[in-house]
């Protein structure tokens, strides 16, 4: 049985929603996993945290994207804009005026 986008999109979904969960759970497990002493660098703990809600937050729009091109259209028009479409935004508006993004 070939792999569809389906497949691909459920376990990066997975993959998402397991270390996002890790990162805001325990922070200083997922640390140490990557080679760092917690208790020497208390400050990276927030950073985990921080990037785990956000990993968290992905894995779960990966869920419930629709699988259809036309239906995923339907759905990304009603919602609000992201954080990722806010910034682009921002930095192409500050290029129009001249400043640096």
């Amino acid at each position: 049985m070939p792999l569809s986008r389906d497949h691909a999109r459920l376990a990066l979904a997975t993959i998402r929603l397991v270390n996002g969960t890790l990162a805001l759970v325990a922070p200083n497990a997922l640390l140490r996993r990557l080679g760092a002493d917690p208790n020497v660098n208390k400050v990276a703990i927030y950073p985990m945290r921080m990037f785990g809600i956000r990993t968290v937050v992905l894995g779960v729009q990966l869920l419930i994207d629709a699988p259809s091109p036309e239906a995923a259209r339907s759905v990304c028009s009603s919602m609000p804009l992201t954080l990722q479409q806010r910034s682009r935004q921002g930095s192409a508006g500050n290029c129009r005026r001249g400043s640096p993004p």
